[in-house]
């Protein structure tokens, strides 16, 4: 019985995930939503209580898995380039296997600002700016790296990988063939590794001292 529950609670926080991400928190009802979760309006309720709910429940599981692929990889002990690469490494797996959230947070946080999705968001941003913020003064005193603007560099190139994730998947629902742009599908591998080492380039470069 408790793994049929878990089973629901997951399934309906999935769908809700998919849906607000293709057409949009307001305009999805929780009605669509008990639909594709093959439930009623009321386990919905039962579950999560309110629509905002499944909004922020949305969010914080974004950031748990996050932070949980960050806790298992990063070793302060290595060398602070390769444990910076690491850190955009796991986002950017993550981001191209899970663009929902990042979807959904872009365009909420423009339609609406959201006490509870700013929360979630600001716990994630804040873990990640310690560990990067600990990184590059581990780089400078090795004079490996140079003295930089960290809340600049994390809102630039953390934009850049979430703007790139929103537009392939808003091109690819839109059936825009993004191999018109010399680009791919979210789930090509190659391509997210042709990303990734693009990234690290320009991120190496920046930092050099």
């Amino acid at each position: 019985m408790k793994n049929q529950t878990t089973d629901k609670k997951q399934t309906i926080l999935d769908v809700a995930e998919k849906l607000f991400a293709q057409f949009g928190y307001d305009p999805t009802s929780t009605r669509e939503i008990a639909d594709k979760s093959d439930v009623n309006v009321a386990m919905i309720s039962y579950y999560y209580g309110s629509k905002e709910n499944l909004l922020k429940a949305i969010i914080e599981r974004y950031g748990r898995e996050v932070l949980s692929r960050l806790s298992v990889v990063y070793n302060k002990d290595e060398d602070p380039v390769v444990r910076l690469k690491t850190i955009f490494k796991v986002y950017i797996d993550y981001s191209f296997s899970h663009p929902e959230p990042i979807v959904i947070a872009h365009r909420e946080m423009g339609l609406n600002v959201r006490p509870e999705m700013q929360d979630s968001i600001h716990q994630v941003y804040s873990h990640v700016e310690g560990l990067v913020a600990e990184i590059l003064q581990d780089g400078q005193k090795l004079e490996v790296f140079r003295d930089i603007d960290l809340q600049l560099f994390l809102f630039t190139f953390g934009g850049m990988i979430d703007h790139q994730v929103h537009q392939l998947h808003t091109m690819q629902h839109l059936d825009i063939d993004t191999a018109m742009f010399g680009l791919c599908d979210l789930s090509d591998e190659n391509f997210k590794t042709r990303f990734e080492d693009f990234i690290w380039d320009l991120i190496i470069s920046f930092l050099k001292k």
